[in-house]
């Protein structure tokens, strides 16, 4: 990514790029994070409608008198007499108000009533379509009210002989004193009204979010904001229990991460592989925005991943201020800092640690360094970083987000390039086009991005995706659990049996099933796992051994990270995982031209359930026998 690039992104982003449904989808998504503004702003405005409903009510009575009207001139043609007396009924009721809601009429009420004020509203109103006429009085008093709609009918013929003339009023209904009020007391009202009130406003921040705050959803926004390559998209992990807020561990070693984000991040390391081999990259440098981000959680796991394909790599926490690594990998390791295994303080032996079960060797120290850019910038630093990447085939370096401190750029001049970590919906974009603007200086590219935590990933627990329960196996993939069979290679996960072979073709377990959790007898890779038959990971006896070194010498004897260290695996083996990869990338292409139909995503489920439900049932009883 050059500079002018990175300068020319804000002009794309216009107003024009996003369509509505952008904007809805946006608009959730603000809406999932400040849901408890509405939660508090619904309770808040539903507690204030009922006592401002209860403070403000008062009771309304009406009394009613119904007449009918009918013309006196009645020529013997009920239709003609009908149509007459509807016309007078509607002419005769606008005057008929008129003339009662007047002073001099009230006059006449106030002298009827002995009091100074007519105490209720008079409104007259006719019945559509006949010669009825309702003359109601309503008021906060039933009895005033009533005693007002009798005055009214005593009284009107004062003042209205003029205007009825020999039209003739009858009265069909006498008005009697209410006993309800005509609007029952209802709180709920009042709370409704003022709970949606409240409801609205605590949309304006998600609005205003969707409408002028962008943030990266998908890896389609990475692509059509900052124009850089994605590796993939890793799956939300929700904590381990409701107390935790977030999940302690992470690692790829630990089968309870679930499946899904197993194969999204072999997925992710396996495109990394081949970005780093087409730009020749050995030193890596994973940094983020912001912290937060789970760059810390992906360095290790892209580590980790590395070292299954049978590289050799060094893991190293370049976060002087605040290293994080040594909680998340659990290395046995002398509490110290940087600063003090660069100045000689802390031998290499014991400040280097191989990590169980893996081919990385890790420095994770714990304590913050005083000065950490003049530590990055030192001679002995440069000559460490020189001696690593002679040993191992990849160095991934965890630096600090890119974001307000200088000690990633510095970082920077060790790295052959950089892998963006941005979390779903978690930074805006113009922050992170400023990050990268920012880092562009340091002339490092940018290899790609890797889209984290992602909610719609995440809820495909089981792999239910576009391509899952495919030709080729459970997902996307070549390995993995298959329609009709578990896969050439299969998956065998946790302590049970099953792990210790891995569910495959041969034989329903596999000949070369990987085997989280136990590293079986066969363990992962062929027949005895890394390596030669005789060294490899997962023999019966430990986990592997290293060239001629045993995992227990190799841990109580001190030695420099030089090359005699050995990590190394046979060129068969390298041959072996570079030809699966090369025949997952064709799958995955082939799978992306011919998705699978809903029919037979449903067959090759059904399928899945009832052979892992024979798998299960054989290993529980070969693991009895």
């Amino acid at each position: 990514m050059t500079e002018s690039s990175l300068t020319n992104k804000k002009s794309k982003m216009n107003p024009e790029s996003f369509n509505i449904a952008e904007i809805i989808f946006r608009f959730f998504d603000a809406f999932r994070k400040y849901w408890w503004l509405s939660l508090i702003l619904v309770i808040v405005g539903g507690i204030f409608g009922y006592f401002f409903y209860k403070k403000n009510y008062l009771p309304y009575y009406e009394s009613k008198a119904i007449f009918s009207v009918k013309a006196a001139n009645y020529d013997g043609n009920k239709k003609s007499s009908s149509f007459n007396n509807r016309q007078l009924t509607e002419d005769l009721s606008v005057s008929f108000s008129y003339l009662i809601n007047n002073e001099v009429f009230y006059e006449i009420i106030k002298q009827d009533l002995k009091i100074d004020h007519v105490p209720a509203t008079i409104t007259v109103l006719p019945v559509e379509n006949t010669n009825i006429m309702n003359i109601i009085a309503g008021g906060t008093d039933a009895e005033l009210a009533y005693k007002t709609i009798k005055s009214v009918l005593k009284n009107y013929s004062a003042v209205t002989a003029f205007v009825v003339g020999d039209t003739k009023l009858t009265v069909i209904e006498e008005p009697s004193k209410p006993l309800e009020p005509a609007i029952p007391y209802a709180p709920i009202k009042g709370v409704l009204l003022f709970a949606l009130a409240g409801f609205g406003i605590s949309l304006v921040p998600s609005l205003i979010s969707a409408l002028l705050i962008k943030k990266i959803q998908t890896s389609e926004d990475i692509s059509k904001y900052l124009s850089i390559y994605t590796f993939g998209t890793l799956p939300f992990l929700p904590p381990e229990n409701k107390k935790s807020k977030t999940r302690v561990d992470c690692s790829i070693l630990n089968k309870d991460v679930g499946f899904r984000y197993l194969e999204s991040m072999r997925s992710v390391s396996t495109r990394c592989d081949r970005v780093f081999k087409e730009e020749k990259t050995k030193v890596i440098l994973v940094t983020s925005t912001q912290s937060g981000d789970g760059k810390s959680t992906i360095s290790m796991n892209l580590a980790y991943s590395l070292s299954k394909m049978q590289y050799k790599v060094m893991l190293i926490d370049g976060d002087l201020r605040k290293p994080a690594l040594k909680s998340m990998v659990h290395s046995e390791t002398p509490s110290f800092s940087m600063g003090d295994f660069l100045g000689g303080k802390v031998k290499s032996s014991q400040a280097i640690v191989n990590l169980k079960d893996t081919r990385v060797l890790a420095i994770t120290p714990d304590q913050s360094t005083e000065h950490p850019v003049d530590a990055i910038n030192s001679d002995n630093m440069k000559a460490f970083m020189k001696d690593v990447k002679d040993v191992v085939d990849y160095v991934v370096i965890d630096a600090p987000p890119c974001t307000g401190l200088s000690d990633t750029a510095a970082l920077a001049q060790y790295c052959d390039g950089v892998v963006y970590v941005l979390k779903e919906a978690n930074v805006k974009v113009n922050k992170v086009i400023n990050a990268l603007q920012e880092f562009s200086y340091t002339k490092k590219p940018i290899l790609g991005c890797i889209l984290n935590g992602s909610f719609e990933s995440a809820k495909n627990s089981y792999g239910y995706t576009k391509y899952s329960y495919g030709k080729y196996g459970y997902g996307i993939r070549r390995r993995g659990y298959g329609s009709g069979q578990y896969g050439m290679y299969g998956y065998g996960y946790g302590d049970s049996p099953r792990a210790k072979y891995g569910y495959g073709k041969y034989g329903k377990y596999g000949k070369y099933g990987y085997g989280y959790g136990v590293f079986g007898k066969y363990g992962y890779g062929e027949r005895y796992g890394y390596g030669d038959e005789q060294y490899g990971y997962g023999s019966e006896d430990a986990y592997g051994e290293y060239g001629k070194t045993t995992e227990k010498e190799f841990k109580s004897t001190e030695h420099k990270l030089t090359k005699h260290i050995k990590l190394s695996s046979t060129e068969e083996d390298k041959q072996i995982v570079e030809e699966e990869r090369i025949k997952d990338e064709q799958l995955e292409e082939e799978q992306r031209k011919n998705p699978p139909t809903r029919k037979e995503i449903r067959r090759a489920e059904k399928e899945f359930r009832k052979q892992l439900k024979e798998s299960e049932k054989q290993a529980k009883d070969e693991s009895d026998s």
